[in-house]
């Protein structure tokens, strides 16, 4: 179980003061994978899905990219592959009807490095919003696409990702052309100069015109591998090499510093696909709003360090009302999460077409004062297979005020391993009161996928309000009081002009220096005073955060408002 705070320490443990250069290095690839037990090799059996899943595993760990667009996986090879990668997720939909059917073209991330702002879909036609395909196109073809932030640097960036048709050059061509004027549309919606990568299935060789048709565009795209040529195998996964058809671009303010083919086979000796997957090692300059938004989640460590909070036994969710959901399974009463019996549940929708967003389960706070909470989860017991398959185990909360603009808050992961039947989070700080919470749920154990995205259900849940403990830090001492006030007020500011693009250099300085001042005001407040070990021993002993201690061990604790350091 990763906490909200081991969340933000591992945010920070990677992100440097804002005047970094560029973002620490974002692996990407590009794979296609074909369509279930599609013969690559020599039809001896040995290539079935079955079989090549479990040395694909094996390779996507080895490799380890943070971005991952992949070609032609169909919903189930897309369960299995999920299933076998933690602390990844996806976005995108099936090119036949929008949903479920046929052939995806996803962008699979990692939860821990990455979160989604904004996705869709388009068919590569003229009437990309309609299930439509080109004159000349054997099939229909799709492209994803996604507004994605680096929550280790607070860089942000598009991706597309895509396949385009084998037919011939001229339908190819009438392709990337929609996917051309949509990119535009992208950049100039959410920052001409923001990064851009572009991956797919292009089949096309270099040597063909729209090869460079793409490199041409306004947005001025560059090929990764002829900009690094490093380790590169050419092949397409044959056994005679016929030249590359798959490609990483990406825009002219990306670097990348390494890129590679992978032409490897498994132990038996077969090939994983018909096609090699392509990686590269890329980095980008951050800009004054990534950097701002790095030093915000420094500061914000600063600020829960001297907060301690205290478990109550406030319920926040009284009423069935206060649930909803973006796609509920109908027949299932919201009141079932809520009614204290493991064996009744609500599931998220599965019957009809689902939304193209991770599902979630949303709560509508009446106290206007929540502002740290904790939640608890129980699976379904009815039913021992599904009750572990589908229940939460990588977890985004967000939140908002007016139901539109959402804020980003932390994952939560794991609760509690495969078999556990319940959980109960650590205090998650919403740092501000908000009328709605929402729980995307990101990856279930069994990846029981609808329109990409795992199903889920809920047998119990509740949140419980938390208060801060009258001997912590910021209870006590003034000078720590007054410092964490400043910088939670700085914070605000820097985080609205961050957005809206009016953010400074001397404004993220004046950030990091308030963090500054409250560190230096904390340890002020905690500086070692010698308490005899006799007044110790008779004394309540709390730890830095001002949680009651019971039983200490080695290490500095408070007594009397004093500290004591016991050896």
């Amino acid at each position: 179980m990763k906490s909200y705070r081991l969340f933000l320490l591992l945010l920070v443990a990677v992100a440097s003061a804002s005047a970094r250069a560029a973002t620490e290095k974002i692996r990407i690839m590009s794979y296609n994978i074909p369509m279930g037990n599609i013969l690559v090799t020599d039809g001896n059996g040995r290539n079935t899905w079955e079989n090549r899943c479990a040395v694909i595993h094996q390779y996507l760990a080895d490799v380890a990219p943070d971005l991952l667009g992949m070609q032609e996986p169909v919903r189930q090879e897309l369960c299995d592959i999920l299933r076998g990668i933690p602390n990844y997720a996806m976005v995108g939909t099936a090119r036949n009807d929008g949903a479920e059917s046929g052939e995806y073209t996803p962008i699979i991330y990692r939860t821990d490095r990455f979160r989604v702002l904004d996705t869709g879909n388009y068919w590569l036609t003229e009437t990309p919003d309609v299930h439509s395909k080109v004159e000349g196109s054997s099939h229909f073809r799709i492209a994803t696409w996604a507004l994605m932030e680096d929550l280790h640097s607070g860089a942000r960036f598009l991706y597309t990702n895509t396949h385009l048709s084998y037919d011939s050059q001229p339908v190819r061509l009438a392709q990337i052309k929609v996917i051309k004027q949509h990119m535009l549309d992208l950049n100039n919606k959410y920052g001409k100069d923001l990064p851009h990568f572009f991956t797919g299935d292009f089949n096309m060789k270099d040597t063909e015109e729209n090869y460079t048709y793409v490199l041409n565009w306004k947005l001025l795209l560059k090929d990764l591998w002829t900009s690094t040529r490093n380790h590169y195998h050419y092949s397409t996964g044959k056994t005679t090499p016929s030249g590359r058809i798959d490609y990483i671009y990406a825009t002219k303010n990306v670097t990348s510093t390494y890129a590679q083919w992978d032409n490897r086979k498994t132990p038996d000796g077969f090939w994983m696909s018909d096609h090699d997957p392509l990686w590269a090692d890329a980095y980008f300059t951050t800009s004054v709003a990534d950097d701002a938004r790095a030093a915000i989640v420094k500061a914000w460590l600063e600020v829960d360090s001297v907060y301690a909070y205290t478990n109550t036994r406030t319920r926040l969710v009284n009423a069935a009302s206060q649930l909803s959901s973006d796609g509920m399974e109908g027949g299932f009463s919201m009141r079932n999460a809520i009614d204290l019996n493991s064996s009744t549940y609500i599931h998220s929708l599965y019957s009809k077409t689902p939304p193209a967003q991770p599902h979630y389960l949303q709560v509508e706070l009446r106290d206007d004062n929540v502002s740290n909470f904790r939640f608890t989860y129980y699976r379904r017991s009815d039913n021992e297979e599904y009750g572990r398959g589908d229940r939460w185990k990588d977890l985004m909360i967000t939140a908002s005020q007016d139901g539109e603009n959402w804020d980003y808050i932390t994952h939560v992961y794991d609760f509690g391993g495969d078999v556990a039947r319940s959980y109960s989070s650590e205090n998650i700080a919403l740092r501000k009161p908000y009328k709605y919470v929402r729980f995307h749920v990101l990856h279930t154990p069994g990846e029981h996928l609808r329109n990409g995205h795992p199903q889920f259900s809920v047998a119990e849940f509740q949140m419980y309000k938390n208060e801060v403990t009258p001997t912590c830090l910021y209870a006590k001492h003034q000078e720590v009081k007054e410092a964490t006030d400043a910088l939670t007020a700085l914070i605000d500011e820097v985080s609205r002009q961050a957005e809206d693009g009016t953010v400074t250099r001397a404004q993220v300085q004046a950030l990091e220096e308030a963090a500054e001042n409250l560190r230096n005001a904390r340890y002020n407040a905690t500086a070692i005073e010698s308490v005899p070990e006799q007044m110790a021993q008779s004394k309540e002993m709390f730890d830095l955060n001002g949680r009651k201690v019971q039983a200490p061990q080695k290490g500095i604790y408070v007594v009397n408002g004093k500290k004591y350091l016991k050896k």
